[in-house]
């Protein structure tokens, strides 16, 4: 990565669904790398990234649960890492307990880099809150032994 930038975004899209398709492509198109959170995807939808930014590869985690695809109500959390394909580095998808943090090891000649992208909801100062904090904080403290 030594004399090249990386161009990283982070965006809040609140639904990865038409009616931001536009924009989000056009956020895409000014980076290399774009972080999503609030896809509100399940799982199945992830193909949607390739159709809808084509030309890039994707790491993403997804809070719905499958077994409830009727589910009623708004849908929530979400995460994605997009980058385009050409770029020249190696990025390789980690495996994440939680599903508010997604990460990817970006490997050069020279150095790795751990991306994290994160997503915490609203604090409403509960315990519940706290400890999720903690959990997620924990996990991203052990990916740097990556």
């Amino acid at each position: 990565m030594a004399g090249k930038q990386i161009k990283i975004t982070s965006f809040n899209c609140t639904a990865f669904k038409p009616r931001n398709y536009d924009y989000i492509s056009d956020i895409n198109n000014k980076c290399d790398i774009l972080l999503m959170q609030e896809t509100w995807l399940y799982n199945f939808e992830s193909y949607l990234f390739n159709n809808i930014l084509p030309g890039c590869q994707y790491h993403a985690m997804s809070s719905m649960d499958e077994t409830n695809v009727t589910h009623v109500g708004r849908p929530f959390r979400g995460l994605a890492i997009v980058w385009n394909k050409n770029l020249a580095l190696s990025i390789i998808p980690v495996e994440t307990a939680s599903d508010r943090l997604c990460a990817v090891v970006i490997k050069s000649d020279n150095q790795n880099i751990v991306l994290c992208n994160v997503y915490m909801s609203c604090d409403n100062n509960t315990d519940e809150n706290f400890e999720i904090y903690g959990d997620v904080l924990y996990e991203m403290l052990t990916l740097f032994e990556l």
